[in-house]
């Protein structure tokens, strides 16, 4: 183990103590201001008992050995301060607001440039955002360009989408208009088996165009759930698609319901990947459950996407998703 710190650790150390932290420099300081007060005689009467007449003639040794053993003692502090949150992870948990989908987790260090996984929860609630949070979501990112034009034959032309945010509703997401077209959001982070996501999402528009996907990188595996009224009875209701490679068209593999979504319900839709690498997906709206599929998907990892997008069938959709949760 390093046990001696860098300048700009020490400091950093210094400013987000510990317990044991601060009760060191606070003796460090008083040890500090005593040899002070010896080196300017305020205390002189001190110096006439032995082991004080010790300390003032040699007051500059023991300031220095003072400064050593704190140096010392708060290099192994503040390493044992990072194991310990190596241990516990990047996420802070506030209070239960309710059902185990409306906690909210705020994520710490997360960067568009280095993505990371986690296997902690977390909870995106849009309804306390006011505008994308570009350090844990991302417009058309890299996996949801590999990804989201296969779901259509030919392949679609990614837009960008247009988003608002409303404390009541949620992130909006519009502006997604013609055929064989495509847009949404990627998340920056990756996550790997086991985990579950669920999302709640709600179509204002008459022609509803709801969609949660997860990918690989590469858009080579996943699962997209969409739902939507297409041109043709294959593409009106809720169904599953998945695809067989990189580059690959994301076939229909399970359809849930016939009956196209409805506009101003709120569906939750969740999909479970085991360690397996088995995909479960399932929509349910007020409670009840409108279908379930299971698919192979491999073990990732994998980036959360939602989006909305047209084929053959013209959509102009105008949807809302209320919050995201990662478990």
């Amino acid at each position: 183990m390093e046990l001696f710190l860098s300048p700009s650790e020490i400091w950093a150390t210094i400013k987000a103590p510990s317990s044991l932290g601060v009760v060191l420099l606070v003796v460090y300081f008083l040890g500090v201001l005593f040899l002070l007060a010896v080196q300017h005689r305020l205390l002189e009467w001190l110096s006439t008992l032995p082991p004080m007449k010790w300390i003032f003639n040699h007051r500059i040794l023991c300031f220095a050995v003072l400064t050593a053993v704190l140096f010392l003692v708060l290099s192994i502090n503040a390493r044992l301060l990072t194991r310990g949150q190596m241990q516990t992870g990047n996420g802070t948990k506030t209070a239960d607001a309710g059902s185990d989908l409306e906690k909210r987790v705020i994520l710490n260090g997360s960067s568009p440039s280095a993505p990371t996984s986690t296997a902690q929860p977390h909870t995106f609630d849009f309804t306390h955002d006011t505008s994308l949070n570009t350090k844990l979501w991302t417009v058309n990112g890299p996996v949801a360009s590999a990804a989201l034009p296969n779901f259509d034959s030919p392949p679609a032309a990614m837009v960008t989408p247009n988003l608002t945010f409303s404390p009541a509703l949620g992130l909006g997401m519009s502006g997604v208009n013609g055929t064989y077209v495509t847009g949404g959001i990627q998340s920056v982070q990756f996550f790997t088996p086991p985990f579950t996501v669920e999302a709640v999402g709600m179509s204002t528009s008459a022609r509803p165009g709801l969609a949660l996907t997860i990918s690989s990188q590469k858009g080579g595996s996943g699962v997209g759930i969409i739902g939507g009224q297409g041109y043709m009875q294959k593409w009106i209701g809720f169904w599953l698609q998945s695809p067989s490679g990189p580059g690959t068209y994301w076939n229909q593999v399970s359809k849930f319901t016939d009956t196209a979504p409805q506009a101003k319900v709120w569906y939750t839709i969740t999909v479970t990947v085991d360690a397996s690498g088995k995909a479960t997906a399932s929509v349910s709206a007020s409670g009840t459950n409108i279908g379930q599929a299971t698919t192979s998907v491999g073990t990732g990892p994998f980036y959360v996407i939602v989006s909305q997008g047209a084929g053959a069938g013209f959509q102009s959709p105008q949807n809302y998703w209320r919050l995201i949760a990662i478990h």
